[in-house]
């Protein structure tokens, strides 16, 4: 594959996804090839090829002869997420949590525990706490996934209209997190992620299905 070829598929591929992840193209839209084409100024080769990545992951759905669809957001979806994060996060917690950096659990806990805890954060901060989990693992697949599941989270987050989930709360489960983290117990830090994602789940389902 060429460079140029390459290129053009990657910046399909990052264009659709943004607009998906932040609902520019809402759950159940139809989109096309050719809207798509025209709006970046690529060929439709591009487009399709980054469109089958995208169905991979989960964001969009090919159906021949029909049409391409953004995948909705559905109680089974949601469920599969946390589910999936519910396996995973604990489990990298249990067995890789000893290869955290320890600075930036500090700085976590500091922020958690000072000037952010006073203000309404973006979500963002969030994401950037469990990030530095789950790479502690340095197993590709396993950081893969949970990327692929953080990008959910922010679709729930911005089609629900809300980019804070339960910010007290999540701050004083995260700090559980890290003071056992610090304490070196593995098995408690797991156990509180582990509560932490089913409140999370809890709480992403009710908003959902709020709007």
């Amino acid at each position: 594959m060429s460079a140029k070829k390459q290129t053009l598929k990657e910046l399909a591929y990052t264009y659709i996804k943004n607009k998906i992840v932040n609902c520019e193209y809402q759950p159940n839209a139809f989109i096309n090839e050719e809207m798509i084409a025209a709006e970046i100024n690529v060929s439709r080769t591009p487009i399709r090829e980054a469109l089958m990545r995208l169905e991979q992951e989960q964001l969009v759905n090919i159906m021949p002869k029909k049409g391409i669809i953004v995948c909705p957001l559905t109680p089974d979806l949601i469920t599969s997420i946390f589910e999936t994060r519910l396996l995973l996060e604990p489990f990298i917690i249990e067995n890789y949590g000893m290869y955290v950096d320890i600075n930036e659990l500090l700085r976590f806990k500091k922020l958690y525990e000072g000037e952010y805890r006073k203000s309404k954060i973006e979500f963002e901060i969030d994401d950037e706490f469990h990030s530095l989990l789950y790479h502690a693992s340095k197993n590709a697949y396993l950081i893969k996934t949970l990327e692929n599941t953080h990008f959910q989270n922010q679709r729930i987050r911005v089609y629900s209209g809300i980019k804070v989930f339960r910010v007290p709360n999540t701050y004083d489960e995260h700090i559980q997190i890290i003071n056992a983290l610090l304490d070196k117990d593995y098995k408690l830090a797991s156990k509180r992620m582990k509560e932490h994602i089913i409140k999370s789940r809890k709480n992403s389902l009710e908003i959902v299905f709020s709007v």
